[in-house]
């Protein structure tokens, strides 16, 4: 605990360059399940899986800078004074949202409200 501001995470983004492969390893290594997809199940572009990974599916996701981490998720009880506090630190929002924050180190961080 920071204060009286805190935070959970939510969920752990990874890129990778062959999801349906990716998918099977995590539930056959893990027993994890698809809990959310985006696009046709037969192949989809996003999962999550037991809502805490989520995989995207990204040609060449070993050569982007970050290797294959996407973004972390943070779930805060007042996303307003988060998101001020990371621009204090030379956070810069990105196009998918005011609550999507990308450090000055490259890190991105997806801040959401906790419920």
């Amino acid at each position: 605990m920071f204060g009286d501001l805190y935070m959970v995470f939510d969920h752990v983004c990874l890129q990778v360059s062959d999801i349906l492969w990716c998918i099977q390893l995590f539930s056959d290594v893990f027993g994890m399940k698809i809990s959310k997809h985006s696009g046709d199940l037969s192949h989809p572009s996003q999962v999550w899986l037991d809502a805490v990974l989520q995989l995207n599916e990204v040609k060449n996701a070993t050569d982007n800078g970050t290797g294959i981490f996407g973004h972390l998720a943070c779930c805060v009880p007042d996303t307003d004074a988060i998101i001020k506090k990371l621009y204090a630190y030379g956070g810069k929002s990105l196009p998918q949202g005011i609550n999507w924050v990308q450090l000055p180190n490259g890190i991105i961080l997806e801040i959401l409200q906790q419920e």
